[in-house]
């Protein structure tokens, strides 16, 4: 039960999150899918772009949010919960890299 709760409140910090960053590596998980029957060399470049296009805007989140703790004195709590929306970005790249090993490890041919 308790994996449920700690999943609800992750989601729940998905809305605070890039949706710019979120919608590119969607449409890199939709690519990588389609290219599961048609160009198989490409789903490890796709998903290689999605982990780098999550870690590319998790750092850039991150400096906006260390941008506000010197402008407006934020406290370090506020810091703090402001890595939630910034590590929701990185778990989804991740996760979309993890589709993409495991699409490779089913085409790869067998002995």
């Amino acid at each position: 039960m308790d994996f449920f709760q700690d999943l609800a409140e992750f989601v729940r910090y998905i809305p605070y999150t890039n949706p710019v960053a979120l919608i590119i590596i969607s449409i890199l998980l939709i690519g990588m899918i389609l290219c599961q029957w048609k160009q198989r060399s490409w789903v490890k470049m796709l998903g290689i772009g999605a982990l780098a296009f999550a870690v590319l805007f998790s750092l850039y989140n991150l400096s906006m949010y260390f941008d506000d703790y010197v402008a407006f004195g934020m406290s370090t709590i506020d810091i703090a919960n402001s890595l939630r929306p910034v590590a929701s970005t990185l778990y989804y790249g991740l996760l979309v890299y993890l589709v993409s090993l495991i699409l490779r490890m089913v085409n790869k041919p067998r002995i």
